[in-house]
Protein backbone atom coordinates (compact mmCIF):
# COMPACT_ATOMS: atom_id res chain seq x y z
CA UNK A 1 0.00 0.00 0.00
CA UNK A 2 2.73 2.44 0.95
CA UNK A 3 4.50 1.85 -2.15
CA UNK A 4 1.55 2.34 -4.36
CA UNK A 5 1.44 5.81 -2.56
CA UNK A 6 5.06 6.98 -3.56
CA UNK A 7 4.27 6.42 -6.31
CA UNK A 8 1.17 8.48 -6.72
CA UNK A 9 3.30 10.99 -4.86
CA UNK A 10 6.28 10.52 -7.33
CA UNK A 11 3.92 10.93 -9.98
CA UNK A 12 1.98 14.35 -8.63
CA UNK A 13 5.89 15.70 -7.98
CA UNK A 14 6.82 14.63 -11.00
CA UNK A 15 3.81 16.67 -13.17
CA UNK A 16 4.33 19.63 -10.70
CA UNK A 17 7.76 20.07 -11.69
CA UNK A 18 7.55 19.76 -15.16
CA UNK A 19 4.28 22.58 -14.68
CA UNK A 20 7.06 24.36 -13.08
CA UNK A 21 9.22 24.66 -15.84
CA UNK A 22 6.28 25.58 -17.90
CA UNK A 23 5.64 28.70 -15.88
CA UNK A 24 9.42 29.15 -15.80
CA UNK A 25 9.29 30.07 -19.79
CA UNK A 26 6.14 31.72 -19.67
CA UNK A 27 8.30 34.33 -17.59
CA UNK A 28 11.80 33.69 -19.77
CA UNK A 29 9.27 34.67 -22.72
CA UNK A 30 8.67 38.39 -21.61
CA UNK A 31 5.38 38.66 -23.41
CA UNK A 32 3.40 38.82 -20.59
CA UNK A 33 2.26 36.20 -17.92
CA UNK A 34 -0.79 34.43 -16.35
CA UNK A 35 -3.00 36.46 -14.37
CA UNK A 36 -2.06 34.58 -10.81
CA UNK A 37 1.81 34.91 -11.83
CA UNK A 38 1.23 38.93 -12.50
CA UNK A 39 0.23 39.12 -8.77
CA UNK A 40 2.95 36.66 -7.59
CA UNK A 41 5.51 38.44 -9.62
CA UNK A 42 4.11 41.83 -8.91
CA UNK A 43 4.65 41.26 -4.70
CA UNK A 44 8.03 39.41 -5.59
CA UNK A 45 9.45 42.76 -7.47
CA UNK A 46 7.48 45.17 -4.80
CA UNK A 47 9.22 43.39 -1.76
CA UNK A 48 12.47 41.81 -3.22
CA UNK A 49 12.12 38.72 -2.66
CA UNK A 50 12.03 35.12 -4.93
CA UNK A 51 8.99 34.58 -6.91
CA UNK A 52 8.78 30.98 -5.11
CA UNK A 53 8.48 32.90 -1.63
CA UNK A 54 5.79 34.89 -2.37
CA UNK A 55 3.70 32.08 -3.72
CA UNK A 56 4.60 29.77 -1.05
CA UNK A 57 3.33 32.65 1.76
CA UNK A 58 -0.06 33.38 -0.55
CA UNK A 59 -0.59 29.83 -0.95
CA UNK A 60 -0.41 28.91 2.47
CA UNK A 61 -3.12 32.11 3.15
CA UNK A 62 -5.68 30.39 0.44
CA UNK A 63 -5.28 27.19 1.64
CA UNK A 64 -6.20 28.26 5.34
CA UNK A 65 -9.12 30.08 3.27
CA UNK A 66 -10.24 26.76 1.56
CA UNK A 67 -9.68 25.26 5.12
CA UNK A 68 -12.15 27.85 6.84
CA UNK A 69 -14.57 26.93 3.96
CA UNK A 70 -14.30 23.37 5.02
CA UNK A 71 -13.09 22.28 1.37
CA UNK A 72 -11.19 19.03 1.94
CA UNK A 73 -7.84 18.67 0.68
CA UNK A 74 -5.22 16.47 -0.42
CA UNK A 75 -1.82 15.73 0.51
CA UNK A 76 -0.45 17.13 -2.75
CA UNK A 77 -2.30 20.25 -1.95
CA UNK A 78 -0.43 20.82 1.00
CA UNK A 79 2.95 19.70 -1.27
CA UNK A 80 1.66 22.34 -3.59
CA UNK A 81 1.53 24.65 -1.67
CA UNK A 82 5.02 24.58 -0.34
CA UNK A 83 6.93 23.03 -3.44
CA UNK A 84 5.35 24.79 -6.72
CA UNK A 85 6.93 28.29 -6.28
CA UNK A 86 9.98 27.04 -4.98
CA UNK A 87 10.27 24.93 -8.55
CA UNK A 88 10.11 28.07 -10.75
CA UNK A 89 13.09 29.13 -8.76
CA UNK A 90 15.07 26.47 -9.21
CA UNK A 91 14.57 26.60 -12.72
CA UNK A 92 15.08 30.23 -12.35
CA UNK A 93 17.87 30.85 -10.68
CA UNK A 94 19.52 27.36 -10.49
CA UNK A 95 19.27 25.54 -13.40
CA UNK A 96 18.66 27.93 -16.59
CA UNK A 97 20.71 30.82 -14.33
CA UNK A 98 22.98 31.43 -16.94
CA UNK A 99 21.02 31.16 -19.92
CA UNK A 100 20.39 33.36 -22.27
CA UNK A 101 17.49 32.86 -24.39
CA UNK A 102 17.43 34.69 -28.12
CA UNK A 103 15.40 37.84 -27.71
CA UNK A 104 13.36 37.51 -31.10
CA UNK A 105 9.83 37.74 -30.96
CA UNK A 106 9.43 34.57 -33.03
CA UNK A 107 11.34 33.08 -30.09
CA UNK A 108 9.55 34.53 -27.17
CA UNK A 109 6.11 33.49 -28.69
CA UNK A 110 7.73 29.69 -29.23
CA UNK A 111 8.38 29.56 -26.00
CA UNK A 112 5.34 30.81 -24.53
CA UNK A 113 2.90 28.58 -26.57
CA UNK A 114 5.48 25.38 -25.95
CA UNK A 115 4.77 26.60 -21.89
CA UNK A 116 1.50 25.64 -22.69
CA UNK A 117 1.37 22.86 -24.11
CA UNK A 118 4.18 21.95 -21.18
CA UNK A 119 2.22 22.87 -18.48
CA UNK A 120 -1.21 21.04 -19.97
CA UNK A 121 1.12 18.04 -20.51
CA UNK A 122 2.07 18.40 -16.48
CA UNK A 123 -1.41 19.20 -15.21
CA UNK A 124 -2.66 15.02 -16.79
CA UNK A 125 0.33 13.71 -15.29
CA UNK A 126 -0.39 15.44 -11.42
CA UNK A 127 -4.21 14.89 -11.88
CA UNK A 128 -3.61 11.44 -12.37
CA UNK A 129 -2.31 10.92 -9.43
CA UNK A 130 -5.65 11.57 -7.37
CA UNK A 131 -4.66 12.68 -4.11
CA UNK A 132 -5.57 16.12 -4.48
CA UNK A 133 -5.42 19.41 -6.32
CA UNK A 134 -3.89 22.60 -5.91
CA UNK A 135 -4.86 25.03 -3.09
CA UNK A 136 -6.48 28.07 -5.93
CA UNK A 137 -8.34 24.79 -7.13
CA UNK A 138 -9.37 23.98 -3.57
CA UNK A 139 -10.66 27.85 -3.10
CA UNK A 140 -12.21 28.20 -6.09
CA UNK A 141 -14.42 24.72 -5.36
CA UNK A 142 -15.12 25.82 -2.05
CA UNK A 143 -16.17 28.99 -2.75
CA UNK A 144 -18.20 27.57 -5.97
CA UNK A 145 -19.96 25.24 -3.48
CA UNK A 146 -21.33 27.81 -1.34
CA UNK A 147 -22.12 30.30 -4.38
CA UNK A 148 -24.65 27.62 -6.25
CA UNK A 149 -26.20 30.16 -7.88
CA UNK A 150 -23.11 31.40 -9.48
CA UNK A 151 -21.33 28.56 -11.85
CA UNK A 152 -17.85 27.37 -10.53
CA UNK A 153 -16.07 29.28 -13.95
CA UNK A 154 -17.67 32.68 -12.86
CA UNK A 155 -15.85 32.06 -9.78
CA UNK A 156 -12.46 31.24 -11.24
CA UNK A 157 -13.08 34.24 -13.51
CA UNK A 158 -13.81 36.92 -10.35
CA UNK A 159 -10.76 35.44 -8.46
CA UNK A 160 -8.27 35.73 -12.07
CA UNK A 161 -9.50 39.03 -12.24
CA UNK A 162 -9.33 40.26 -8.55
CA UNK A 163 -5.65 38.84 -8.56
CA UNK A 164 -4.59 40.24 -11.69
CA UNK A 165 -6.40 43.59 -10.80
CA UNK A 166 -4.25 43.67 -7.32
CA UNK A 167 -1.09 42.80 -9.64
CA UNK A 168 -1.61 45.37 -12.34
CA UNK A 169 -2.37 48.19 -9.43
CA UNK A 170 1.26 46.69 -7.43
CA UNK A 171 3.10 46.37 -11.04
CA UNK A 172 2.66 45.75 -14.50
CA UNK A 173 5.98 44.81 -15.71
CA UNK A 174 4.91 41.28 -16.04
CA UNK A 175 1.79 42.18 -18.15
CA UNK A 176 1.43 41.89 -21.79
CA UNK A 177 0.08 40.64 -24.98
CA UNK A 178 1.15 37.09 -23.48
CA UNK A 179 -1.15 37.89 -20.22
CA UNK A 180 -4.29 37.83 -22.42
CA UNK A 181 -2.97 34.40 -25.14
CA UNK A 182 -2.60 32.78 -21.62
CA UNK A 183 -5.65 33.66 -19.93
CA UNK A 184 -7.74 33.09 -23.65
CA UNK A 185 -5.64 29.90 -25.05
CA UNK A 186 -4.33 28.42 -22.13
CA UNK A 187 -7.94 26.45 -21.64
CA UNK A 188 -8.29 25.32 -24.94
CA UNK A 189 -4.59 24.50 -25.73
CA UNK A 190 -4.88 22.01 -22.39
CA UNK A 191 -8.49 20.73 -23.04
CA UNK A 192 -6.63 19.72 -26.74
CA UNK A 193 -4.23 18.05 -25.30
CA UNK A 194 -6.20 15.77 -22.67
CA UNK A 195 -7.72 14.92 -25.58
CA UNK A 196 -4.96 13.95 -27.47
CA UNK A 197 -3.49 11.99 -24.61
CA UNK A 198 -7.06 10.47 -24.02
CA UNK A 199 -6.77 11.87 -20.65
CA UNK A 200 -10.32 13.34 -19.19
CA UNK A 201 -10.33 15.15 -15.32
CA UNK A 202 -13.52 14.40 -14.67
CA UNK A 203 -13.18 11.00 -14.33
CA UNK A 204 -10.58 11.57 -11.70
CA UNK A 205 -12.00 11.27 -8.02
CA UNK A 206 -9.46 12.81 -5.96
CA UNK A 207 -8.35 11.19 -2.50
CA UNK A 208 -8.77 13.75 0.72
CA UNK A 209 -5.46 13.27 3.20
CA UNK A 210 -7.53 11.95 6.12
CA UNK A 211 -8.51 8.90 3.42
CA UNK A 212 -4.54 9.09 2.49
CA UNK A 213 -3.58 8.57 5.67
CA UNK A 214 -6.53 5.90 7.41
CA UNK A 215 -4.92 3.72 3.75
CA UNK A 216 -1.18 4.16 4.15
CA UNK A 217 -1.33 3.21 8.02
CA UNK A 218 -4.11 0.74 7.34
CA UNK A 219 -6.40 2.69 10.03
CA UNK A 220 -10.07 1.96 9.94
CA UNK A 221 -12.44 4.98 10.01
CA UNK A 222 -14.93 4.93 13.22
CA UNK A 223 -18.12 3.16 13.07
CA UNK A 224 -20.39 4.46 15.28
CA UNK A 225 -21.88 1.49 17.56
CA UNK A 226 -25.67 0.06 16.50
CA UNK A 227 -28.36 2.22 17.54
CA UNK A 228 -25.93 5.26 17.40
CA UNK A 229 -26.46 8.31 15.11
CA UNK A 230 -23.32 9.00 13.41
CA UNK A 231 -22.15 12.93 13.61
Amino acid sequence: MKNHYIKRVLMALTGMFIYAFGVFLTIRADVGIAPWNVFFMAISNKLGVSFGAVTVVINIIILCAALGLKEKIGLITILDTLISGPFVDLFDKVIFKNVVFPASYVWRYFMLFASMIIMSLALSVYMRAAIGCGPRDSLMLGLGKRSKKIPVGIVCLFLDATVFGIGCLIDITYVGIGTAVLAFLFGPIMTLTFKIMKFEPKNIIHEDIITTFRNIFHIKPHVPPNGASAK
